[in-house]
């Protein structure tokens, strides 16, 4: 009879022992025991990445074939959507920098193919500067883009605004 006392008595302190443990769960789907304080490290590099924050924005191409709106002053890297909401036309665009009058192929930096009525095409401003959006089937359809530097900040910069005490 003291045997099993003493048995039970065991596994009721082991039970209670191993409810006190933390359970982890890591990506490898393995449970790992930790005790009560976590480590947690530090890291001394600094990141060369800046975060980035996109706009996304639509310009609707109409019927009276326009763009809405048809000028534009973005970000660099701002994503711009063309919409056809023309029912009845297809719409091919092509994008150039805005200083060339009369643009040749090589002068085209992009060209977005047919945009069936309710379809889309979207196009990521990477380099700053004015750029010229025209429809190649429509002699009305044209639009103007501005690409903006918005802040172009350092690494010394951002070091050097930071506060050591």
């Amino acid at each position: 009879m003291r045997s099993i006392k003493c048995i039970i008595l065991c596994f009721l302190v082991l039970f209670l022992a191993s409810s006190c443990a933390k359970e982890e769960t890591q990506d490898n789907g393995v449970i790992e025991e930790i005790g009560s304080e976590e480590i947690h490290e530090v890291s001394d590099e600094i990141s060369d990445k800046t975060p980035e924050f996109v706009s996304h924005i639509v310009v609707k191409l109409t019927e009276e074939k326009t763009m809405d709106p048809s000028d534009l002053s973005i970000s660099k890297g701002d994503v711009i959507k063309w919409v056809n909401e023309d029912k009845k036309f297809n719409h091919n665009l092509v994008i150039y920098p805005a200083d060339i009058e009369r643009p040749m192929s090589k002068d085209i930096i992009v060209k977005s193919g047919n945009i069936a009525p309710g379809g889309s095409w979207d196009y990521t401003f990477e380099e700053p500067g004015s750029y010229i959006i025209k429809d190649i089937y429509s002699g009305t359809m044209r639009g103007e883009i501005t690409a903006e530097v918005i802040a172009e900040i350092s690494e010394e910069d951002i070091i050097g605004r930071i506060d050591v005490e």
